[in-house]
């Protein structure tokens, strides 16, 4: 979903909301209209009471904008902004993730789950695939967001990338797609990972 959510409105009209985008995706992956609703809302109960345990249901109004306003000041916030600064994480990037009401940025999150593990049971079942070559194909063909895992830190092309950066991803991969599918995809067969590729195209100015 490309757009922010006021967090002005009132929590019912952003369920709503978020209910009429990500049913749709849901119905896309092969569900029913109506295993896709209650999956949705499955999904939705299972964040707020996660959100309840996390604290992140507390978070204030357009918190991107709060830590922007704090980076200088806050070290906590300093430090946590300069690991997502270090792979190209902009001002634009973080009020765009940040300033999302809450629900919309977990929502995001378990549907990229749920994609990726769709995928990999396509290319087992679909294709033939052992679970490792699988794996392999889905980290060729498609992003990872998350923290990155200390314990590979010698794969850090490959390691996951700062949600922040999940819009300016999806353009770009749109666009290549698009306009030179044929050298995107073989950009992507040679390199490691997506998420390989996708960092060296930021330090090339490229995304």
């Amino acid at each position: 979903m490309g757009s922010t959510s006021d967090q002005h409105e009132p929590l019912a009209d952003i369920e709503r909301e978020l209910e009429a985008h990500y049913v749709h995706d849901l119905h896309m992956m092969g569900l029913s209209p109506s295993e896709a609703r209650r999956a949705f809302w499955h999904i939705m109960n299972e964040i707020k009471e996660e959100s309840l345990k996390t604290g992140t249901s507390t978070l204030p109004r357009d918190f991107g904008d709060w830590l922007l306003e704090r980076e200088n000041t806050d070290e906590r916030v300093k430090a946590m902004l300069a690991k997502r600064r270090t792979e190209g994480v902009t001002d634009q990037d973080i009020r765009w993730w940040w300033n999302m009401h809450h629900l919309q940025r977990a929502v995001m999150c378990k549907l990229d789950d749920l994609n990726r593990h769709a995928l990999l049971t396509r290319f087992m079942e679909g294709d033939g695939l052992s679970r490792e070559d699988a794996t392999r194909k889905l980290e060729r063909y498609d992003p990872l967001f998350g923290e990155p895992d200390e314990m590979h830190a010698d794969r850090h092309m490959d390691q996951p990338l700062p949600y922040e950066l999940k819009e300016r991803v999806r353009r770009y991969a749109q666009r290549r797609s698009i306009l030179e599918p044929e050298a995107f995809a073989k950009d992507m067969e040679e390199s490691s990972s997506l998420n390989a590729l996708i960092r060296q195209e930021l330090q090339r100015g490229n995304l």
